[in-house]
């Protein structure tokens, strides 16, 4: 895959070899070492270069803005992140892409929302949501953001999906439901 043909819009999803991603894989449901535990997007920044925008503590790997590692949401050259990362990486290209009114409200909303710290409580709520007896008590706050809640946010934002709450979101849903409701394409394997 050449990485030149990557679109803004377009869902990065990672699935760790980590006891972190096995803890997200089983509180989520997914899959055991295949399931989605982690998730990004493609977008522009203000300079007009297409980079992975995502939301992670566990990346030391310098911000591309920032210049140093950063908790929260982030961003940085997605061919270093492939190189860098332990585990397996999925391309997940829209299915319609974006027009040119929603590749400008992209870039506002993901750089608007840039270098804000990570929500570890929304995470840990939002694996939960779905259980037999579990309410979802949250709302939509993006004080703190955590990564699937970024993407949803940024979907609703821009006109891609609607969401009653882009916080009850975890990794494995989001891309379950996005592939069910026919936004993203079949994944293609980078890593």
């Amino acid at each position: 895959m050449n990485l030149q043909e990557i679109h803004a819009g377009s869902l990065i999803a990672f699935s760790g070899v980590s006891l972190v991603s096995d803890l997200i894989n089983l509180v989520t449901f997914g899959q055991w070492r295949q399931g989605i535990t982690h998730v990004g997007i493609m977008g522009y920044t203000d300079e007009q270069r297409l980079l992975l925008f995502e939301s992670t503590t566990l990346d030391k790997m310098p911000d591309e803005l920032l210049g140093k590692p950063v908790n929260g949401t982030q961003v940085h050259e997605l061919s270093k992140v492939i190189e860098s990362y332990e585990g397996k990486i999925w391309l997940y290209p829209l299915v319609q892409e974006l027009t040119p009114n929603q590749n400008v409200d992209l870039t506002q909303f993901l750089m608007a929302t840039l270098h804000v710290p990570y929500d570890e409580q929304g995470a840990m709520r939002s694996a939960w949501l779905g259980l037999p007896g579990i309410p979802d008590y949250t709302h939509k706050d993006l004080k703190r953001i955590f990564c699937s809640e970024w993407i949803m946010a940024a979907y609703e934002q821009i006109s891609v999906y609607k969401t009653l709450n882009a916080s009850s979101w975890n990794p494995n849903r989001c891309i379950k439901q996005l592939r069910k409701d026919n936004i993203i394409t079949k994944p293609i394997r980078l890593k």
